[in-house]
């Protein structure tokens, strides 16, 4: 496995985790043999979570500062990262990113040809409306299986951010696991260190104007699609 450095800086605002439990025989036949699914347990028993996480990076710079910082602005954009939470051979937990859809041609070309990520590009866009609803649009093509994929996402965020119990699925997909990426493309795993502020992440509730997606059907279409977890 390919251990990856700290080489970029980025600001991430946002963020919207939307996920679904699965089978976890079926998910763990999906990844790399090293990794093993970390399942979440709940009054229905043990499931495999997939999240599409939706966010907008922007401020983007290289670390060591090698790259002029309005680069970083150039590429600031919608991101929708598709993922599950997982355990390497080593004990290492993290991230697995099955895919990464963004916006920007050139940041996904450069990260499947530097950084051996799977980054595809299509039409994201990301607005907010004057009475604070927050509107993800994304539009892309697998490149595996050519599946037009999309996804409409429009929430309104409500009252204060808290801190989410430790038993609750707000903190597994949000605070737990994200240290560290797992990747795997052009058959290398990939594991990349990401370094958040040294604070827990904090939860706020939403509420759900709009949500239709297709975005899991191309990677496991063998099984119907679930309805998203509530909280």
């Amino acid at each position: 496995m390919d251990e990856g450095k700290e080489v970029a800086i980025e600001e991430w605002i946002h963020n919207a985790h939307v996920s679904y439990k699965y089978p976890v025989e079926y998910v763990q036949s999906k990844l790399p043999s090293c990794l093993q699914v970390v399942p979440f347990e709940d009054e229905e028993g043990q499931h495999a979570i997939l999240t599409e996480w939706h966010f907008y990076q922007y401020n983007a710079r290289s670390n060591p500062a090698v790259v002029p910082r309005f680069v970083g602005y150039l590429a600031a954009a919608p991101d929708l990262h598709v993922q599950t939470y997982v355990r390497h051979e080593d004990g290492r937990e993290g991230l697995f990113c099955f895919k990464i859809w963004m916006g920007k041609k050139m940041a996904c070309w450069m990260g499947r040809n530097f950084f051996d990520a799977p980054m595809y590009s299509g039409t994201q866009s990301l607005n907010k409306t004057k009475d604070g609803v927050l509107e993800y649009k994304c539009k892309f093509t697998d490149p595996k299986s050519k599946v037009c994929e999309q996804t409409t996402f429009r929430y309104k965020p409500l009252g204060e951010p808290s801190e989410p119990p430790e038993d609750s699925i707000d903190h597994f997909t949000v605070n737990r696991f994200t240290n560290r990426q797992f990747t795997y493309f052009k058959d290398k795993l990939k594991s990349l260190p990401n370094q958040q502020k040294p604070f827990p992440l904090t939860v706020q509730a939403i509420e759900v104007h709009e949500h239709t997606s297709n975005i899991l059907e191309s990677l496991f279409s063998e099984l119907p699609m679930p309805e998203p977890c509530q909280r």
